[in-house]
């Protein structure tokens, strides 16, 4: 009896008797009880969403505002479902239609998902986002709704009867787990070829990049092999600066309220000035003066004004991008240890 319960078993006793060890088993659980009428029926006054950027939103305060920015929070029941997911139930048709015709919908300037509840099982479900697009660039002689379809129909699931041909407008669903696409290829019968440009109406922020809507450009993944510096500037353009006469500059701003004497002052990507016809910085804070001979090695420009200039914990900011713009990554991270 013993040795047959252990053979039908999918579990057995570890040597120790401490716990009970499982067998490895990676087949899918069958979700056997599938009367799912009465759960469709439940949930027939909801729609299911998803934000699409974690980095810049968050469910919970998405749930907190959305229904206040509606205007129906006696309205709506929010659940938390996770993994960015939520759900809406709504207490009439009306009101579950008033908000849909308020997409595409953003959050803290960025898009998210909500669409009508269906019994989909998938885990990027749900991923659908309508937008109204329109088409520019169609030649005139090949204006026509089928060809204006074609076009919709390559970008996404064109809605029925929303094609509007005088404006090259029509409604799409697009599929948030691809990139946008901005312009695309267009043959005539001839064999001659025209760029269309695809305008995406609410369009709130995007990887300009890659043209997901799940990221912005500073962490787009394309970007990641080519270092901190290829999201902001090329190599050409970045300012002369050496890392010791950064380091030390920014050790002076950050560390006490300075003037800067003999006109140097920090333009927002402009780089720094210095006094005419010298080498040397003094800087003064009423207690103490240094003089720094940083002015040729930082690749200082001369100011054709005298008038000093003031400069305090306002310009860190300005600082930061000069230091950026230097193009010197062991620099950066001397400086922003400088900085904390």
């Amino acid at each position: 009896m013993g040795s047959s319960y252990r053979s039908k078993s999918t579990h057995m006793v570890d040597i120790k008797g401490k716990g009970i060890l499982y067998e490895d088993d990676d087949e899918p659980i069958k979700l056997t009880d599938h009367d799912t009428s009465q759960n469709i029926d439940e949930f027939k006054l909801s729609l299911i969403g998803k934000i699409l950027n974690p980095k810049k939103q968050s469910v919970e305060k998405l749930l907190q505002k959305m229904p206040v920015q509606w205007g129906m929070e006696e309205r709506i029941t929010a659940n938390d479902l996770g993994n960015g997911k939520f759900l809406l139930k709504f207490s009439t048709e009306e009101v579950l239609a008033s908000v849909l015709r308020q997409g595409p919908f953003h959050f803290n300037f960025c898009m998210f998902v909500l669409v009508r509840w269906e019994p989909i099982v998938h885990d990027d479900y749900p991923w659908i986002v309508p937008f109204w697009t329109r088409l520019i660039g169609v030649p005139l002689h090949l204006w026509t709704e089928n060809n204006l379809r074609e076009i919709g129909s390559r970008l996404g699931h064109v809605h029925q009867d929303t094609i509007e041909l005088i404006e090259g407008r029509m409604l799409l669903d697009i599929d948030s787990r691809r990139p946008l696409k901005f312009a695309r290829k267009a043959e005539s019968p001839e064999g001659d070829e025209v760029t269309i440009e695809i305008k995406y109406e609410m369009l709130f922020k995007h990887c300009s990049t890659c043209g997901m809507l799940t990221h912005e450009k500073e962490y787009c993944p394309s970007l990641q092999g080519q270092g901190v510096f290829a999201r902001v500037q090329t190599q050409e353009n970045r300012l002369p600066m050496s890392s010791h006469a950064l380091v030390e500059l920014a050790t002076i701003v950050l560390t006490f309220p300075v003037r800067l004497t003999n006109d140097m002052t920090i333009g927002s990507f402009a780089g720094v000035r210095s006094k005419p016809g010298g080498k040397d910085m003094e800087v003064r804070d009423g207690r103490q003066s240094r003089t720094i001979g940083i002015m040729e090695q930082a690749g200082m420009r001369r100011s054709p004004s005298p008038r000093p200039a003031m400069i305090g914990w306002r310009y860190v900011r300005r600082l930061w991008f000069v230091i950026a713009w230097s193009g010197n990554h062991r620099t950066v991270l001397m400086v922003r240890m400088a900085i904390r």
